[in-house]
């Protein structure tokens, strides 16, 4: 639809589009919406084994409206998929939804549900740790996070500089700090 650029970048990485139809469609704006950025798509898509466009998009936008991380979101979407595939979350803890891997329409569903805090989107609305510290640690191999705060899609094994400010930054894991 339209690109645009921060003030002062030449890259112009960012951009506008239209998706004002279909199951997925957004509902601000006449379906004007933000492209999802790599983070956005890494989480919301690969993350989650979901390799559906139109609902990527529609969780951008959710998360977008309600001032939500979306790495956050998308690492929590995550540990709660992990719990219920492994069957250490029952069906009625996550409001009924089927939370599966490439599941689009239950992760933009409890995506919904985690921005307005209802029901199981209130448990897991505070991230994993706060999850897995109310579930009695359940699932520790999945509640992946550094100091409270989840982790992105990218790996600073080998980039040590970035790496050392996930620990020095006040707010732990942030990739726009440091580097």
């Amino acid at each position: 639809y339209k690109a645009y650029a921060c003030y002062g970048c030449p890259i112009g990485c960012g951009g506008k589009m239209k998706q004002d139809s279909g199951e997925f469609a957004l509902e601000l704006n006449n379906g004007i919406g933000h492209k999802p950025e790599y983070e956005t798509l890494c989480m919301a898509g690969s993350n989650l084994l979901n390799d559906d466009l139109p609902s990527i998009i529609k969780y951008n936008e959710i998360c977008n409206a309600y001032g939500l991380d979306t790495i956050s979101v998308g690492a929590t979407l995550g540990y709660m998929i992990e719990l219920y595939e492994n069957g250490l979350l029952k069906p009625e803890q996550v409001d009924g939804l089927e939370m599966k891997w490439g599941n689009a329409r239950a992760i933009i569903a409890m995506t919904e549900k985690i921005a307005r805090r209802e029901g199981a989107g209130d448990f897991f609305a505070d991230g994993v740790r706060a999850a897995w510290e109310k579930l009695g640690e359940l699932g520790t191999e999945y509640a992946v996070h550094v100091g409270g705060e989840e982790l992105p899609a990218h790996d600073l094994r080998f980039t040590t500089g970035p790496a050392d400010t996930y620990f020095l930054t006040a707010t732990r894991r942030r990739h726009t700090q440091g580097g």
